[in-house]
């Protein structure tokens, strides 16, 4: 419940649909139609006729389940693309002219944008390095 208070009432439907399309379409259906494979179906790595619902679900539909995430993170990007050319083009923009002295009050007043390009550069080597091949990662605890 606090999960569905912080992403909201839709897209918490939206994740409780998938698993409902999961559990009583994909699986299903992902049984009937290999139940008839004479070897096992990549990435499977036995018959899907010997297979449980839920080696059905770890062996096939983690996987699509995957897909659809990372299918619908490109298309955001893709969405957002306009507004972030558009802040990229403004920042460079004003590049020569943000920090300086002007009419307008202290608050109103961006950092320069090289000095965020620098504090970018100086706090990336700070970044934990990803974990090895069968590693697993180590958690972060605060602001490294």
């Amino acid at each position: 419940m606090g999960v569905g208070y912080i992403i909201g009432f839709r897209t918490s439907c939206v994740m409780v649909g998938g698993g409902i399309l999961a559990a009583l379409v994909l699986v299903p259906s992902i049984a009937l139609f290999g139940a008839n494979a004479a070897a096992p179906i990549f990435p499977g790595t036995k018959l899907i006729a010997a297979m449980s619902p839920e080696e059905i679900q770890r062996q096939y539909v983690l996987y699509i389940g995957a897909g659809a995430v990372a299918t619908g993170g490109v298309i955001s990007l893709l969405q957002a693309l306009p507004l972030i050319v558009g802040s990229l083009l403004s920042g460079l923009r004003d590049l020569g002219t943000s920090g300086k002295a002007g009419g307008s009050g202290r608050t109103e007043r961006d950092l320069p944008l090289w000095l965020v390009g620098l504090g970018t550069i100086a706090w990336s080597p700070r970044s934990p390095p990803p974990p090895a091949a069968g590693e697993h990662p180590r958690p972060v605890v605060g602001a490294l």
